[in-house]
């Protein structure tokens, strides 16, 4: 009997090995370009080597096409191409397989380029108009030099005929988490009127208009509230304000906790014309004895679409007195926009002083906890950022200079502002200290603290310790907070 088994199991084994890669491969065969990119339009493909159906790398219906493995070289191309019947949107998802594939892969229209991959670690959504009449549009994977297992790939191709809008962002891949800045995108075509309304759903549960009327400009700054529950069936309804009956819908995307959504209400600010202002009192003079030591500290978050580059947006700045600011910029080696912290002041003796940190390590924009703390015993400075010592100790000299000048928070910020506390002490030392995850309570240093807690829109902010220093919002800076819809008071019965 075991010559007989061996025989059979080595029969088994050898079927199997012949058999598997025709199977792997005429199972990719099988996969037309129309079902991988989930799209029945009439889809052609050719260059140095044909794109086909695959199932390794896909983003939807676990499929997607792949450009052709070319030979090695420059100047080799792989593309795919259809046709449409304009006006109407396109959309598409598609990536590169490494880093080295980054801008190789490419969309035409009528031959000439309109857009470039720019991601290989993800997919990425894209949209473009497309006018009227008959048109070609072409995925072409073009390396500069190619190299064998490189690749571009292309899923869910979606035509949508005029009037129509086309929600890009945020989509399936997305994540976006309480108390953070996010950009609604779209694309529309001409005759879906000049504006829009933007509202949030939760499955098939209306939440919430994000905004009632605003320009169809094809983007939007959304400020994602803390009393969203987190879950992953939320999508966004952009419907035209002036024939409802044309509207677009984003896929389903997530909304998570940030880990310190027990904040609550923050200051929002748009950047413009719009602050915070607090008469002088003679608690916001801190620095102004050669004796005393102070902090000063606040969370805040510097949006990407400021409206001017190296322009100073003011955290707490007390005119003539100090000054704590960031600045934005945009790193071209990274691609992406960058924050750095400034402190000025005039002394007692009317001499500026002026430190800025722009060209130490820069930081991502977003939430960062910021502290300027003044040692009193031996007359020198230090920035904090998130936890970390950020530049060197540096020399006052002397007292800061004492000003009737009122405070104002948030001056030229596009952004917002949370937990801001004045004190006279220094509340930081060393190189790290742990970074604030609950709001701040008062103490016998603090000179002043708000919490921008309160009901969405309210524009009067109370100091939490001290004189009770207000803060009076202008021009537009208000509370972010928590709906009155959303405050339940206690039901009591008689």
């Amino acid at each position: 009997m075991k010559p007989v088994i061996w025989r059979i199991t080595h029969l088994v084994i050898l079927l199997g090995l012949l058999l598997f890669p025709f199977s792997t491969k005429a199972w990719a065969l099988s996969i037309s370009l129309d079902d991988a990119v989930d799209n029945s339009l009439t889809w052609t493909t050719g260059g140095d080597a044909e794109w086909f159906g695959q199932t390794s790398v896909f983003y939807f219906d676990t499929d997607a096409a792949q450009s052709g493995d070319m030979p090695g070289g420059t100047g080799r191309n792989s593309w795919i191409r259809t046709t449409v019947e304009g006006p109407g949107i396109i959309s598409f998802y598609w990536r590169v397989s490494g880093l080295s594939a980054v801008n190789d892969l490419l969309f035409y229209l009528d031959g000439a380029e309109k857009l470039r991959c720019w991601v290989y670690n993800n997919w990425e959504m894209q949209t473009y108009s497309v006018p009227t009449g008959s048109h070609t549009l072409e995925w072409i994977y073009a390396p500069v030099i190619h190299a064998s297992g490189e690749a571009g790939f292309l899923d869910y191709v979606a035509f949508a005929s005029s009037p129509a809008i086309v929600v890009q962002e945020p989509n399936g891949l997305d994540t976006l988490y309480h108390r953070n800045f996010y950009s609604i995108d779209w694309t529309s075509t001409e005759n879906t009127g000049t504006d829009v309304r933007l509202e949030l759903y939760k499955g098939e549960n209306w939440l919430y208009t994000i905004s009632n009327n605003t320009e169809n400009d094809g983007e939007y700054n959304w400020f994602v509230p803390v009393w969203l529950d987190p879950g992953s069936d939320y999508h966004i309804h952009i419907v035209s304000i002036s024939n409802i009956g044309v509207h677009g819908e984003s896929e389903n995307f997530s909304i998570s906790n940030w880990y310190q959504s027990s904040f609550g209400g923050l200051l929002m600010l748009d950047g413009e014309d719009d602050d915070a202002v607090a008469e002088d009192h003679n608690e916001l003079d801190v620095g102004d004895e050669p004796s005393e030591s102070f902090t000063l500290e606040a969370w805040f978050n510097m949006h990407e679409n400021s409206s001017s580059f190296a322009d100073r947006q003011h955290i707490l700045n007390k005119s003539n007195s100090y000054d704590l600011y960031a600045v934005r910029y945009y790193d071209y080696g990274t691609s992406s926009y960058r924050g750095c912290i400034g402190f000025s002041s005039t002394l007692s003796s009317d001499e500026p002083l002026g430190v800025e940190h722009c060209k130490q390590p820069a930081f991502s924009l977003g939430w960062h906890h910021v502290a300027l703390v003044f040692y009193s015993g031996s007359s020198e400075a230090r920035f904090y950022l998130d936890g970390q010592a950020f530049g060197n100790l540096y020399s006052v000299g002397s007292a800061i200079k004492n000003t009737p000048d009122v405070l104002y928070i948030g001056d030229n910020l596009n952004g917002a502002v949370d937990e801001m506390r004045i004190s006279n002490m220094e509340r930081y030392t060393g190189d790290y200290y742990a970074i604030p995850t609950s709001p701040f309570t008062c103490d016998d240093h603090t000179r002043a603290l708000w919490h921008f807690d309160g009901i969405d829109g309210a524009i009067n902010f109370h100091d939490t310790c001290g004189a009770d220093n207000m803060l009076v919002g202008y021009n537009g800076a208000h509370i972010e907070g928590i709906p009155t819809r959303k405050i339940y008071l206690p039901l009591v019965i008689h």
